[in-house]
């Protein structure tokens, strides 16, 4: 039978009450052992004896919670973050651990110098909205492939064939059932968006301790080719911008109204220079609840995720951005699919397995590319409405020109050449 508000609302005054009999000491062991910031935070907001059990050691608190609840690369950009924000910095990075910091397992504690109780707060809202942001934006991504499922070809529809070309004995690839693209983001899945958005967070504290004119890092950061270098698209070694562009699109959903979403691009459609994370509007917090529950106890073997799993540069980033295969046939009045235009379907940050699903994704499979490239470039092409299409034929015909000129399209008259 379930309960009625007024008997859950005493159920928790009972056992707040039970907690609240605790010794301090006690009570500060149960903040080492909570599953997540959000818990702490909760316990801390509950009553002033158990803010003050928090602040016997809150850096305590937030290594254990966060060296339990991550694995080692993401918790050692965490602890990045924690130094260049902290103010201190007494571990200096060099221009590489900078660069490929997603790839850094932790190795140290967090920094107790001289850091306040108050930052430690600032720093575990930081953590919560990360968090709750990751969840909106996967969950927005989700909704975004629900409302075009009438367009999707879940793998094989596209290539009915290859049910003939390849037997069972060959290795074939398994069938994927249809319904898979729009389950539940996987736990990689989160973890990248979450990388993903304390990379931005990394980036935008390092750019702003190089304007405040820290020594250190401008030392290092003078050691860049380009000025270009410095920019977010271009600054990490592995290819994030996949995960960024979801990321920059998330963003402008939660804080632009729809008619601004809208403004026609130039031709200069690049990332920004620098992704601060701003202000969630009111609300957010506490409606990205329902999708935390489900996140807060990690998996056996968290640790000991793969690479490929956990690697930014993704089915979709390939496509798209990374390798030629997203460029459009010589006779398309494209001259690439726009990778940006795709970032509120979540295609540039989904798994294999969820690509895979999708039909989107064929790398492995040479026969695909070599047989059925125009039917896999139409499908992509299907994803986005004709208006936005003609815009970028027009964004893009200078190049479409060029590429025509370069493969001899239509010298005798035929059209036929593709790439």
């Amino acid at each position: 039978m379930a309960l009625t508000r007024g008997q859950a609302r005493r159920l928790r005054e009972a056992r707040v009450k039970h907690l609240l009999e605790l010794p301090n000491d006690i009570i500060f062991r149960i903040y080492l052992h909570v599953g997540s910031l959000d818990t702490a935070w909760a316990l801390m907001c509950t009553s002033r004896k158990l803010r003050a059990a928090f602040h016997v050691d809150p850096v305590k608190v937030v290594d254990t919670i966060l060296t339990n609840s991550m694995p080692d690369p993401l918790l050692g950009l965490v602890q990045a973050v924690w130094d260049l924000q902290s103010g201190t910095r007494s571990r200096r990075m060099t221009l590489r651990l900078m660069r490929y910091i997603d790839q850094a397992h932790c190795t140290w504690s967090f920094n107790t110098h001289n850091v306040s109780a108050e930052f430690v707060r600032s720093f575990i809202s930081l953590a919560r909205k990360i968090h709750a942001m990751a969840h909106c934006i996967l969950e927005h991504c989700l909704t975004n492939l629900n409302n075009i499922q009438e367009n999707l070809c879940p793998f094989p529809t596209l290539y009915p064939e290859i049910e003939r070309l390849c037997s069972w004995k060959s290795g074939r690839w398994k069938r994927v059932e249809s319904a898979k693209y729009l389950a539940p983001p996987s736990w990689s899945e989160k973890l990248r968006m979450m990388q993903g958005l304390w990379l931005c967070v990394f980036h935008s504290s390092l750019v702003q301790a190089q304007q405040e004119g820290d020594a250190w890092i401008c030392a290092e950061l003078a050691q860049l080719e380009r000025d270009s270098d410095l920019r977010l698209e271009h600054f990490f070694g592995n290819g994030w911008a996949g995960t960024f562009w979801t990321i920059d699109h998330g963003l402008a959903v939660m804080h632009l109204p729809p008619h601004d979403m809208d403004a026609p691009y130039n031709e200069a459609v690049v990332l920004p220079a620098t992704m601060p994370l701003p202000t969630l509007p009111r609300g957010t917090l506490a409606r990205a609840q329902s999708y935390l529950e489900s996140f807060k106890h990690p998996p056996a073997g968290l640790e000991e995720l793969a690479w490929d799993e956990m690697d930014p540069e993704t089915e979709g980033y390939w496509f798209l951005i990374g390798d030629d295969v997203g460029m459009a046939p010589v006779v398309s009045a494209l001259h690439r699919l726009p990778a940006c235009e795709y970032a509120h379907l979540g295609v540039l940050h989904w798994s294999w397995d969820r690509m895979h699903a999708l039909g989107l994704t064929y790398r492995g499979d040479h026969r695909i590319y070599a047989i059925w490239h125009g039917r896999v470039y139409n499908y992509w092409l299907s994803l986005l409405p004709q208006w936005l299409i003609k815009r970028w034929e027009s964004i893009q015909a200078r190049d479409k020109a060029e590429q025509r000129i370069m493969r001899g399209a239509g010298r005798d008259g035929s059209g036929l050449t593709y790439i």
